[in-house]
């Protein structure tokens, strides 16, 4: 039976949210691992807390200022075998690790948004990839229009996959209740989440005399700015981190999702 290995980043944002709505829908035909590698310089709170319905999960933690590239490779590959199928999602060390071992294990990269980042990391370690799974349409555009003509990235298989999640109870009945605008955002509060523009959105509507309410949920360093930046606003809450059956219970009770994000 294949091992599938699948090495993220220990936060629990959108990436994080991918690989828990794909293994939420897994198959017995493979063992799963979820290999999480923290930095401990990054803010302890935003770490996965749950288990992720996998067989196996594995916390690295390495130190981002005194660790080691070899170190944190070395602690990687305990858990990788000629049985393994790795699944990137961040596409930094992993990938390093497949070429400095030799490894021929397949791998496959996930493309989380449309960001330098992923592009940067197909260019760089294109070689080793084997599949590229992008979670659009248009990231799997993007990917041909930029490397399909070239020779190492020809025989790349790729791949859109709308990743499955489960479905939010929309009660049109309760909306009809209400006449203000129920609004949220749900995700980690850093700057590629475009939340800086928040402050500028919700002066727009507060100008047009627009009824409304936001719910901000999640956390991250700028929640402090963010909260002083919108401390003028009697109807922005801020509701901190919460689990994903909170925030699907929470779906049905909003109107309308913002999400700026840059990426």
């Amino acid at each position: 039976m294949k091992n599938l290995v699948y090495i993220l980043p220990d936060k629990d944002g959108g990436v994080a949210s991918v690989v828990r709505n794909l293994l939420r829908f897994r198959t017995n035909r493979c063992k799963t691992k979820v290999v999480l590698i923290h930095n401990t310089l990054d803010d302890p709170l935003l770490r996965v807390q749950d288990e992720f319905n996998a067989d196996e999960i594995i916390r690295i933690s390495y130190n981002g200022k005194w660790s080691s590239k070899q170190g944190v490779m070395n602690k990687i590959k305990r858990y990788l075998d000629n049985n393994s199928i790795l699944i990137s999602n961040d596409g930094g060390i992993e990938l390093e690790l497949v070429n400095h071992l030799k490894f021929t294990i397949p791998v496959v990269y996930i493309m989380h948004g449309d960001l330098d980042h992923y592009y940067n990391c197909i260019n760089k370690h294109g070689y080793v990839i084997d599949t590229i799974i992008t979670v659009s349409d248009y990231l799997l555009q993007n990917i041909e229009s930029k490397f399909v003509t070239k020779d190492e990235f020809s025989k790349i298989d790729r791949v859109s996959l709308k990743f499955p999640i489960p479905l939010a109870i929309d009660d049109d009945k309760e909306k009809e209740k209400h006449n203000i605008i129920r609004m949220a955002y749900v995700g980690s509060l850093i700057e590629d989440k475009g939340v800086l523009l928040f402050k500028d959105i919700l002066t727009q509507l507060t100008e047009l005399k627009i009824n409304f309410m936001f719910n901000i949920i999640g956390t991250g360093h700028l929640q402090e700015k963010l909260m002083e930046d919108l401390n003028s606003f009697s109807n922005v809450h801020f509701k901190g981190k919460l689990t994903n059956h909170e925030v699907l219970s929470l779906h049905s009770e909003h109107d309308i999702l913002i999400l700026p994000s840059y990426g």
